[in-house]
């Protein structure tokens, strides 16, 4: 004991130089020299290092350095140790865990935590069968220790669940075994903690935190028996937690990770309760709560929540609903309530929040069963007519200073990240429209239809500078075109004739396209993407094709006072949709050859100056 005395304050010593930042490189050579050698020379390394990090007498550096005794301890010589020497080893763990840790220091309450679950690691349950029951007394001492066993459990559950590669996948698979014979009591334990902490009278946040930390690596890859223990109340603790503040987005993280899981049909059905009505309750005052402003921890948490219920929809709903394993699985209580909620998230002005809404939209409009439900098909024109505005390619972080472009620079830090992204978000949202347009086809045709038709009648507004930001018109056009082309292709695709009066509407459109005539390159490019949409509506009024052609001519030799890239385009357009017109309907361009073929000479003769196009 005298020894290791003098050798502690050497090495205490030999801290303090290695640390000095006006110590020499030799010093330091030295005084980490003096350090290896104590590792090597103590007999009892493990003591030494764990009365080091509990001792608050000595400095923070010298009490992390205990840790790097005792994991060497763990490492080196557990193995040679005899039982006896073990069971002091775990005495003496929980004794230090019973004393508590500094709180001000989490440093320091990580590192006690991190050489006790090594020792778990490599002694439990062969070695060491009464950990759990010493646990329990060790959390029973106070908040402080609480917390500790609480941590113990989380880095425990976080190595099992692949975070410490250098674990043998052999003691990993004797861990997990052992430790889901514990679930169910380990499952009350959290519970019984978090009800303990949330009363007004004993609310410790530092605790609720850290047990919602616990709690979230176990809800992965526990048994779904015990994730829906006690009739549910796991999920209706967290839907609780929603509507506080400070502990809403761990307890989203944890909804998060119960509906992703996957199981048999008849384990998942309890996941049905998040449609009760206090659970979309919870829902709805959340994302309202955090919709009130755009500071970046209330994105963060809507975010979250987002994500949670759009899987609960897209994974669980769509699973269950109609399942031939389970019959009479149906629309579940409060469905419409839940819809609106989701269509509240495909309104909101951030894309990404959008996104996760068109996605689950997309996964009902492909179930069968849902899609014939009479609530779902309720909403399906106001679906339609929110992600149509969202087609509308705004949201540039680097120029757009509306709420979308705020919710942009959140997600993006440059124009390229965010290109890449709408590009698969506008993807999304056609095929939502396209969809949903082949349910309701005459509302939709009705509704791209007078959209049509008031953009061809409003003027077209100039932007201020053209090099920094699109114009507004030619940006609504873009999203028109993509509209009308999606609500088109799903009228006719199922090859059956829309009805008398979509097909009277769709030629008027297109006899208002041919009257408008734009001198702006970018404007015109989209008025002849929608005319391209429009031309199935030909066979219905065959007299059109010529107009139609003659307007596609125009686009070809597009002229303005000087050269650019968009004429250019413009012109390349024209001349594929020429191409696309005689490759679809040769039958109606045939019986009118002769009257178009005299307007084909000058045409080549005008290409042939023009070899760009």
């Amino acid at each position: 004991k005298v020894w290791m005395d003098v050798g502690l304050d050497v090495v205490i010593a030999a801290i303090g130089v290695a640390l000095n930042p006006e110590s020499s490189q030799g010093d330091r050579i030295k005084a980490y020299q003096v350090c290896e050698e104590f590792k090597e020379a103590c007999p009892d390394l493990w003591t030494v290092g764990v009365t080091l990090i509990s001792d608050s007498s000595l400095s923070i550096a010298v009490r992390l350095y205990g840790r790097q005794l005792a994991q060497h301890a763990i490492e080196h010589k557990l193995g040679n140790a005899s039982e006896e020497e073990r069971a002091s080893w775990q005495r003496t763990a929980l004794h230090v865990m019973s004393m508590g840790c500094d709180s001000d220091h989490p440093a320091l309450r990580n590192a006690l935590v991190d050489i006790v679950n090594g020792l778990v690691k490599k002694t439990w349950p062969q070695a060491w069968v009464s950990l759990m029951a010493d646990l329990t007394s060790v959390s029973q001492v106070g908040n402080g220790q609480l917390e500790l066993v609480l941590l113990l459990f989380c880095q425990l559950g976080e190595d099992l669940s692949g975070f410490d590669k250098s674990l043998h996948q052999k003691r990993k698979q004797e861990l997990a075994y052992s430790l889901h014979q514990y679930m169910p009591d380990l499952f009350g334990f959290i519970i019984s903690t978090v009800q303990q902490h949330l009363t007004p009278c004993t609310s410790n946040t530092s605790i609720i935190q850290t047990t919602l930390k616990t709690l979230c690596i176990y809800l992965e890859w526990a048994e779904l028996d015990c994730v829906f223990c006690q009739d549910g109340i796991i999920l209706r603790l967290l839907t609780l937690l929603l509507t506080n503040e400070t502990h809403r987005l761990q307890a989203a993280d944890c909804l998060l990770t119960v509906v992703k899981r996957k199981g048999k049909v008849s384990d998942q059905k309890p996941i049905l309760n998040l449609f009760q009505v206090e659970a979309i309750s919870a829902f709805f005052q959340a994302g309202r709560d955090s919709s009130l402003a755009s500071a970046e921890d209330n994105y963060l948490f809507l975010k979250k929540l987002c994500e949670a219920m759009a899987t609960l929809g897209s994974m669980q709903l769509c699973t269950l609903w109609g399942n031939e394993r389970e019959p009479g699985l149906g629309r579940p209580d409060n469905f419409l309530e839940y819809l609106q909620a989701m269509l509240s998230f495909l309104e909101h002005p951030s894309q990404s929040l959008n996104l996760m809404s068109a996605q689950l939209w997309l996964a009902f409009l492909k179930h069968e069963e849902i899609l014939e439900d009479e609530q779902f098909r309720s909403l399906l024109l106001e679906v339609i007519t929110q992600a149509a505005t969202k087609l509308i390619r705004i949201g540039d972080p680097t120029w757009d200073t509306s709420p979308v472009g705020e919710y942009a620079r959140m997600d993006f830090q440059e124009t390229k990240d965010f290109q890449y992204f709408f590009g698969g978000f506008r993807h999304d949202l056609m095929d939502v429209i396209r969809l949903a347009s082949s349910a309701i086809p005459k509302a939709a045709h009705d509704l791209v239809s007078s959209q049509l038709m008031h953009l061809l009648s409003s003027a077209e507004l100039s932007p201020a500078d053209s090099r920094t930001q699109p114009s507004p018109v030619v940006l609504a056009w873009d999203g028109l075109s993509c509209f009308l082309d999606c609500v088109t292709s799903g009228l006719f695709k199922s090859g059956a004739s829309p009805e008398h009066d979509v097909c009277q509407m769709g030629c008027r459109n297109i006899e208002a396209l041919l009257a408008s005539c734009s001198d702006n390159p970018d404007v015109f490019y989209h008025q002849l993407s929608c005319l391209r949409s429009l031309c199935p509506f030909m066979r219905f009024c065959p007299s059109l094709a010529g107009p139609v052609i003659t307007k596609l001519f125009s686009g070809v030799e597009f002229k303005q006072q000087t050269e650019s890239k968009t004429v250019v385009a413009l012109r390349r357009h024209a001349c594929a949709l020429v191409i696309r017109l005689a490759r679809d309907y040769p039958d109606l361009l045939a019986v009118m050859f002769v009257a178009i073929f005299p307007q084909l000479e000058p045409k080549g003769i005008y290409l042939n100056r023009h070899p760009e196009v």
